[in-house]
């Protein structure tokens, strides 16, 4: 491989672009002299210039209050909705039982295999996972 002299210059603009023009140093720390060059003191200016405000810890503990605060009602509004909804259920199952017993315990055996395949389903997609296929 021949190395360049002094006197043979880039022979079009890609060669000027690409070529380092300190001896023996990488095209990255060129590079990278080149970038501060061109932005490193309107980048530093920049920086200087915006200064992120740091909360206070009064703040801090009013937004944890606030979050803390929308958890436990959320938390309240969910329970509440579950057991309307359970109630409503129960209720439902309880005049069934009374209005026809076979038609129960049907509705019993439908949903005791919808549970039992609600659990089995990821055990089986879980195995399938990893294994190749053809």
């Amino acid at each position: 491989m021949r190395r360049k002299n002094h006197h043979d210059g880039p022979k079009n603009k890609r060669d000027m672009e690409t070529e380092s023009p300190i001896e023996g140093s990488s095209s990255e720390e060129w590079e990278a002299e080149q970038f501060e060059q061109l932005v490193g003191r309107h980048l530093k200016q920049w920086d200087d210039s915006v200064t992120p405000e740091i909360p206070s810890i009064q703040s801090l503990e009013q937004l944890a209050g606030d979050q803390r605060d929308r958890l436990r009602g959320r938390l309240w509004r969910d329970l509440l909705l579950f057991w309307v909804v359970s109630g409503m259920i129960l209720s439902g199952l309880v005049l069934l039982v009374q209005r026809d017993l076979k038609l129960f315990i049907i509705v019993q055996v439908v949903v005791l295999m919808a549970a039992c395949l609600f659990v089995v389903s990821p055990v089986v997609r879980r195995e399938g996972r990893g294994k190749w296929t053809n």
